[in-house]
């Protein structure tokens, strides 16, 4: 054969780490046909920067399909026999790769740090401001965004708040970029411009930069070998906060986030089911399970614990409510709210936040005192420590008793700062409960003689519904149930008559 395969198929901006790519995978099916005899490439780089896999190449492959490989800079040509300084070729061709990634790596997280910006496009809602490559304000998309969180909110679900956009008319964030670039006209603008899917708008309901604060590094490849994508660890991200104007607040963020993370059907199913993702089972934490009861006339349906369902009562107990007990209690509380709110504002919001503060002072003060008693004993390990390490330095304990030691203290040190992180984030979220008792009390007072309860009014209010087992006493069986309301969590615990 006298074809010679040239950079024809290998384009001069690939990296030679890709061997996937389609026009180097259209020369080694042409070479496995007999259309090419040659290779011909400007250095052995070109060919790869793997060195395993461009050895297999030049040394199995292409001998074995009876096809000449010349790299003209290194020198190597296999006409003139075997080259023993290729080897070496390519693992310092591996090498230079696998520092220019470390350097790109070092540079994007530079960059994070300082606040710029780690990715190509904008956050759909938002765009850079004149003048800077590291800023971004809210774009005429931004009612938009806004929008989106306002129906999760609700309880809408990603597939309906996807429904509603396009009976809107709203751009698709790609649709919406090419227009903005002027390539309405171009192939590759996509068909159905206004169809928005589930993925896209979970996108955005799970997007941290809506809250207002740069959040990049949030993903990476495996490594420079392998572009695959994954996740970073939230500890290994780089977030600057408050580099922008949010479109939604953090505490809304994080109720969407909670009722993203639970598996929830279509309410479309069970339309009757106004507490779809919301309530919990006590004893184990799971979600209690929604079941139609088409055989009860009295009822239309219950709430039972999922791991009781799966499991049978070695794991859980039932837990088992009604939907009508489950309304009747949930309606009974909403509407003493409602009716103190539409009484006198101030003074609701007074007795709301002396509950709140009531509700937390026990624990409030339980966790500060575990707070100090967990530094003073890291403080002592520190003390602890120095003296074992003066202990092996003289001789009077072996390297491997000290070694065994220490690690025991640093370990017992790295779970007192776990807890006192975890008692720290609990004060500052009770400090948010006590700030957002005003919020509360304003979205209340929207409402007013509420004599009946839907989806959306559920989902407004409500952050979680947690069911306790049933208990019974001289012949009477009752229910504990805890209603955690948005911004404030728990007011008190309701018993309803089972």
């Amino acid at each position: 054969c006298n074809c010679i395969a040239l950079g024809y198929y290998l384009d001069d901006g690939w990296s030679g780490t890709n061997y996937n790519r389609p026009d180097f995978q259209r020369m080694i099916s042409d070479i496995e046909d007999g259309k090419i005899g040659a290779v011909i490439v400007k250095d052995l780089s070109r060919l790869g920067r793997e060195y395993l896999q461009t050895g297999y190449y030049t040394e199995i492959f292409f001998p074995k399909n009876d096809v000449r490989f010349i790299a003209v800079n290194d020198n190597v040509d296999s006409d003139s026999g075997e080259n023993e300084f290729a080897p070496f070729k390519n693992i310092l061709n591996e090498m230079y790769a696998r520092d220019i990634a470390k350097k790109v790596r070092s540079a994007f997280k530079t960059r994070a740090n300082n606040g710029g910006i780690c990715f190509g496009n904008c956050p759909y809602g938002y765009k850079k401001v004149d003048g800077t490559t590291n800023r971004f304000e809210p774009d005429e998309n931004a009612p938009v965004v806004r929008k989106i969180f306002s129906w999760a909110l609700t309880g809408v679900s990603c597939n309906q708040i996807a429904k509603r956009l396009e009976e809107e008319k709203v751009l698709i964030p790609r649709a919406y970029r090419m227009k903005l670039a002027g390539e309405e006209n171009s192939e590759s603008y996509p068909k159905y411009p206004f169809v928005w899917t589930r993925q896209s708008v979970h996108n955005i309901l799970t997007n941290p930069a809506y809250t207002g604060d740069m959040h990049c590094l949030r993903s990476m490849t495996k490594s420079f070998k392998d572009k695959r994508v994954v996740d970073r660890p939230i500890d290994e991200q780089v977030i600057v906060p408050n580099t922008h104007e949010a479109l939604v607040s953090r505490d809304d963020f994080a109720t969407i986030q909670t009722r993203l993370n639970s598996k929830q059907r279509c309410s479309i199913e069970n339309p009757l089911n106004i507490f779809r993702g919301l309530v919990f089972c006590s004893e184990c934490g799971t979600r209690l399970a929604y079941q139609r009861q088409t055989g009860n006339k009295n009822s239309n349906g219950c709430y039972r614990c999922s791991r009781h369902i799966k499991y049978g009562s070695e794991e859980c107990s039932s837990h088992y409510i009604s939907l009508e007990q489950l309304i009747s209690v949930v309606l009974s509380d909403v509407q003493i709210h409602v009716n103190l709110a539409n009484e006198d504002v101030q003074k609701y919001a007074e007795q709301l936040m002396e509950i709140v503060m009531k509700n937390t002072n026990g624990e409030i003060v339980s966790s500060r005192k575990n707070i100090e008693k967990a530094k003073k004993r890291i403080s002592e390990l520190e003390t602890l420590l120095q003296k074992v390490y003066e202990d092996k330095v003289f001789g009077v304990i072996s390297d491997e008793r000290y070694a065994s030691m220490s690690k025991s203290m640093e370990n017992e040190q790295m779970s007192l700062k776990e807890q006192i992180k975890a008692y720290s984030d609990y004060l500052i979220d009770r400090d948010k409960k006590s700030e957002n008792v005003g919020e509360f009390v304003q979205l209340v007072n929207n409402y007013s003689n509420i004599t009946e309860l839907d989806y959306e009014l559920v989902h407004t209010l409500i952050d979680r519904i947690v069911v306790h087992e049933r208990d019974k006493y001289k012949g009477r069986a009752t229910m504990a149930i805890d209603i955690y309301y948005r911004f404030i969590g728990k007011v008190g615990r309701l018993e309803q008559a089972v």
